[in-house]
C-alpha cells in the first residue's frame, strides 16, 4: 500500500485520536496492527508522534517571544473558529480528559513549530474560548495524549534494564489475553513492565518492541486489561535502540 492509499482509508483525525487515546479498544487495537503492517502508515503515524515530541522540547526553550501580539491573537481565532467535525468512529475520553479535537490542535501545533512560534495556546472544552499569550513554555499545551503518560521516556526506556512487574498480568493466561487485546500476537515479548497508582487507580505501564528498528511502545493498561476489554489508558511511540527481549508471554 502507498501513501496515498493509506492517506484515503485512514485519516489523520483518527490517527491523532489513536495518539490521544481517544478511540475505544477494539477500534485503537484494529488500527494499531495495520500501522504496524502498513509502512506508510506506520511513517504517518510516527511523523505524528514528532510533531508531539518537537512540542515537547520547546518546553525547554526560555528564550522570550518575539511574536506580534496581533499574530496571536488571530491564531486563537483560528482555533476557536474551527468547526467540530461529525464523529466517524468510536471515541473514549479517558481520565476525564476535556473533549477537543486532537486533529486540529495536531495541525495548530505543526504550524507553531514549523514557523518556530514561541506562543502558548491552550485549548479547552468544546464550548470554551480557545485562549492564547506571548510567552516562552510550549509546555503549556493542552495536549490529551501526553496526559496519560505517567513517566518521562528515558525513566520508560528505563524498565528494559529491570525485572517486569506486571501485577495480576503476570500470569501467562492474562498477559497474552491482554496483549491480544491490544492488538498484539499473544506471543510478544514484554520489553519491560511495572505497575503504578494514578489518581487512585491501579495501572501497567508496558514496554513492547515496534517493527521499526530504533523505537518502542509504551502502553498504559489498567490491571483488568484482556481481549475483549483492552483497557488501554494511553500510549507512545518512544524512540531508542531497542533493547533485549526481557519475557514473552509463551
Amino acid at each position: 500500500m502507498d501513501d496515498e492509499q493509506a492517506d484515503q482509508s485512514v485519516s489523520l483525525e483518527l490517527l491523532a485520536d489513536l495518539q490521544a487515546g481517544l478511540l475505544d479498544d477494539a477500534t485503537a487495537a484494529r488500527l494499531r496492527r495495520r500501522i504496524r503492517d502498513d509502512p506508510a502508515l506506520a511513517r504517518r503515524y510516527a511523523e505524528l508522534e514528532q510533531v508531539r515530541r518537537d512540542l515537547h522540547d520547546l518546553a525547554d526553550d526560555t528564550a522570550d517571544s518575539d511574536i506580534p501580539d496581533d499574530v496571536t491573537a488571530r491564531i486563537g481565532s483560528a482555533l476557536r473558529g474551527a468547526e467540530p467535525q461529525p464523529a466517524r468512529h468510536a471515541v473514549v475520553p479517558r481520565h476525564g480528559a476535556r473533549w477537543a479535537s486532537p486533529a486540529v490542535i495536531a495541525a495548530a501545533v505543526a504550524g507553531l513549530v514549523a514557523v518556530g512560534i514561541g506562543t502558548v495556546v491552550v485549548v479547552s472544552g468544546p464550548d470554551e474560548p480557545a485562549r492564547t499569550s506571548a510567552g516562552p513554555k510550549a509546555a503549556s499545551l493542552t495536549v490529551q495524549r501526553q496526559a496519560g503518560m505517567p513517566w518521562p521516556d528515558q525513566q520508560i526506556l528505563g524498565l528494559r534494564g529491570q525485572r517486569p512487574d506486571l501485577g495480576v498480568l503476570a500470569a501467562p493466561d492474562r498477559l497474552r489475553s491482554c496483549l491480544e487485546g491490544l492488538g498484539y500476537a499473544p506471543t510478544t515479548s514484554v520489553l519491560g513492565a511495572t505497575t503504578l497508582t494514578m489518581h487512585d487507580h491501579a495501572e501497567v505501564l508496558l514496554l513492547l518492541p515496534r517493527p521499526e528498528r530504533g523505537s518502542v511502545m509504551a502502553l498504559v493498561v489498567t490491571p483488568g486489561c484482556s481481549s475483549t476489554d483492552a483497557g488501554l489508558l494511553a500510549d507512545a511511540v518512544i524512540p531508542d535502540a531497542p533493547g533485549p527481549p526481557t519475557q514473552s508471554s509463551r
